[in-house]
């Protein structure tokens, strides 16, 4: 789902109920289960509110503009230290990197992954060289989960990731 990746890089909490009583679990490890408790159902999602510092994206590829199931998409979030003279950013924290349709839908488990070779790269001071080795780390995620994978367009799933990845801190 579309959602599932937004809510991922939100840092969504997942309240799931049963007659025992309720639980709260990330949204990264309701995703990675493989199946719900017995005689649980989801009863809530819980979006946290952004920071004042706190900068969140997401983005979208799909074959038709509308009514189309993503190719693939993405969200991003950060804390975002500006530099007050220059109105540039200087550094990250609490980042968060999430895509969904990395891995070709009839792969067992795959979901929207968080990325976190990419968010250690780009967490602390932004440099041409922090640019990079997030730009080097992510290839390796898609080079490794969608050249394995295969399925619906290949490429756009091989090239889409970078360009959002580049669109964002662009932004």
């Amino acid at each position: 789902s579309d959602l599932a990746t937004i809510f991922l890089g939100a840092g969504c909490v997942v309240r799931m109920g049963s007659k025992a009583g309720s639980k709260d679990e990330t949204m990264e490890s309701f995703l990675s289960s493989d199946v719900m408790p017995s005689g649980s159902i989801v009863t809530g999602v819980f979006l946290p509110f952004l920071g004042e510092k706190s900068r969140f994206m997401s983005y979208r590829t799909a074959i038709r503009p509308v009514n189309s199931h993503a190719i693939i998409n993405a969200a991003f979030s950060a804390t975002v230290e500006i530099d007050a003279k220059t109105g540039a950013a200087t550094s990250l924290s609490d980042v968060v990197v999430a895509f969904g349709g990395l891995m070709n839908h009839h792969q067992k488990g795959a979901h929207a992954i968080r990325v976190e070779t990419v968010e250690k790269a780009l967490t602390g001071p932004l440099t041409n060289d922090s640019f990079a080795k997030a730009r080097a780390a992510l290839k390796l995620v898609v080079d490794k989960e969608v050249s394995t994978g295969g399925g619906l367009r290949l490429e756009a799933r091989m090239a889409l990731p970078d360009v959002f990845l580049v669109r964002y801190l662009m932004s």
